[in-house]
């Protein structure tokens, strides 16, 4: 078995829940980065080594580290506060991240829409999530990624949505929309995603009033049984 050490800037942490499920590694953080240790026999997951990481060592039984390919030692293991994955990261998404939690107000006009178009994004309460994840096949849930909040209420993204009782919304650019609705003035989807979304690494969530929030995509986890179990609502 080898012991494997990675370390990430502070400011990389969101890339960490890419991983949040995987079983086996050990987080913590301290003053200047994000410190990752894990035990394999069979290499390092690909999960982790696709990491925005800034050194990898390899550990001996002193805590001493290595650097990759290397045969003298450049540090010793600090103490640090060790966590696993799912609790360094907790799964719940920030307070007013969903709707009805703090939307912010935009002067927006959604109307009414006859096109049909192809839904994404379902809002749904957690405990219909929960009870629908934890019987279905798995090969439904690999196409699904979540996030909930404090309050129970749960983002699924995928493709295709579960048979669940909730909100479905469609996605244009960075924008997700009520199944229904669109923008009185359809390139303005265009203009908002440009405004708040130009990295992509978030979405906005409209509601049929015209406000709207957004939404961190590296809040989003791998729909699994172990990941609903590992949520705390």
């Amino acid at each position: 078995m080898t012991n494997w050490v990675y370390t990430m800037a502070s400011n990389q942490k969101k890339a960490l829940y890419s991983i949040r499920t995987l079983t086996g590694w050990l987080v913590a953080e301290n003053e200047t980065r994000i410190w990752l240790k894990g035990e394999t026999g069979e290499g390092v997951p690909l999960a982790i080594q696709q990491l925005p990481c800034r050194e990898r060592f390899q550990m001996d039984e002193n805590n001493r580290l290595f650097l990759v390919g290397k045969l003298t030692p450049t540090a010793v293991l600090p103490e640090l506060n060790w966590q696993t994955l799912s609790d360094f990261l907790p799964v719940e998404m920030p307070v007013a991240a969903l709707p009805g939690e703090g939307i912010a107000a935009v002067e927006l006009q959604l109307v009414r829409s006859g096109k049909e178009r192809k839904s994404e994004l379902l809002l749904v309460d957690w405990k219909e999530w929960e009870r629908y994840a934890k019987k279905a096949p798995n090969i439904r849930l690999t196409r699904l990624r979540f996030a909930t909040n404090e309050q129970g209420e749960t983002l699924i993204w995928g493709d295709p949505l579960p048979p669940l009782p909730g909100t479905v919304f469609w996605q244009t650019h960075q924008v997700f929309l009520p199944a229904g609705w669109t923008f009185e003035q359809e390139i303005m989807a265009e203009i908002v995603a440009e405004t708040y979304c130009k990295d992509k690494s978030a979405f906005l969530l409209f509601s049929v009033t015209g406000q709207w929030e957004k939404i961190d995509w590296a809040h989003f986890v791998a729909a699994s049984r172990n990941a609903i179990n590992q949520t705390k609502v």
